[in-house]
């Protein structure tokens, strides 16, 4: 009867800790506490079509641990000085609409390694709150201009660019990223990324998902539009 009933649910207007205590309802208990990670996964959001208990636990196990999103990283006055550091550098390319291998549309990108000590502070946050001591760091940044009507198409990271664990700043617009994985499809997981937040995707999070960013018209969030406007991601990555 709970699968039955969990066939029949749709779990994007739920939070995850929510969607923990429904789940256990279900098979006869019930959580009396909220996970102690409940608030880096307030932005993550389930939609299933047609699943089992099972499947479902399946992804919100991988996604445990290997998904957050931290809201407000860095403040007005850190992102305005990280755009002014990588604008002179993106001013200088066009948009491009035919990625090397199919992934974005809309885009330029740079790669930098010497920043403003005001942005290596920041970098250094982002390092001690999503790397484990002692792990190395791809010395270059990688920095991702997506225009307004620009999008990420569903892909699987490669395991020879760099290493299991990224961390990115979404900065100038909210955004929405779906992460699907490849054996369970029936279970879509929705991340919100609110501007200026920091999001940290690990190991099977990275290699059996696909990930995609949203392009405005289908940018929805719990059926809430979120206006997809030119977005820069400032991206982390540790070595392979």
């Amino acid at each position: 009867m709970a699968d039955v009933l969990l066939r029949r649910f749709l779990f994007f207007n739920l939070s995850y800790s929510r969607k923990c205590i429904i789940l256990k309802a279900l098979r006869g208990g019930f959580a009396t506490e909220a996970s102690s990670n409940v608030d880096l996964l307030s932005n993550v959001s389930f939609l299933t079509n047609d699943c089992t208990i099972e499947e479902l636990e399946a992804v919100q196990d991988m996604v445990s641990g290997n998904l957050e999103v931290y809201e407000n990283f860095v403040s007005e006055e850190e992102e305005d000085r990280l755009i002014k550091e990588v604008e002179p550098y993106l001013k200088t390319q066009k948009y491009q609409f035919d990625h090397w291998d199919g992934a974005i549309k809309g885009y330029r990108e740079t790669e930098k390694s010497r920043w403003t000590d005001d942005c290596l502070r920041v970098f250094k946050r982002m390092r001690d709150t999503s790397f484990k001591p002692n792990t190395k760091l791809l010395s270059h940044v990688h920095v991702l201009d997506l225009d307004g009507n620009g999008y990420i198409k569903p892909h699987i990271d490669s395991v020879k660019f760099c290493g299991p664990t990224i961390a990115g700043l979404s900065l100038l617009s909210s955004s929405v990223m779906r992460l699907i994985h490849e054996k369970y499809s029936s279970v879509t997981v929705d991340l919100l990324l609110p501007r200026r937040s920091m999001y940290i995707l690990r190991d099977s999070i990275r290699y059996e998902f696909t990930h995609e960013v949203l392009e405005d018209k289908t940018s929805r969030w719990k059926g809430e539009h979120i206006p997809r406007d030119r977005r820069i991601s400032v991206i982390l990555r540790c070595q392979p």
